[in-house]
């Protein structure tokens, strides 16, 4: 069980949350791909359509508005989470 605490101070979209029992402080990304990044939600999120579109990482960087280092790190830790998600799920 947990209640929420505040927002986050550097991404107000973001809530955290602390637990009751153990008083474990986390927020929405706490144990996801995103976790410990400085681009907010709306930004990984464009990115993912975008790749779905099959647009390069200087296409995407372009779209953006991004340094394409940037975007490399992205796509590659999305491309890494989704086949971790995939290969996980179906040994279930």
């Amino acid at each position: 069980m947990s209640s929420k605490e505040a927002r986050d101070d550097t991404q107000p979209d973001r809530q955290r949350y602390q637990c009751k029992s153990c008083y474990t402080r986390f927020d929405d990304l706490t144990d996801t791909i995103l976790v410990r990044h400085h681009q907010p939600l709306g930004v990984w999120i464009i990115c993912l359509y975008l790749m779905g579109l099959n647009l390069s990482n200087l296409q995407i960087a372009q779209e953006l508005d991004l340094n394409k280092d940037d975007i490399q790190q992205m796509t590659s830790q999305l491309r890494s989470g989704i086949v971790q998600r995939s290969a996980r799920s179906s040994f279930r």
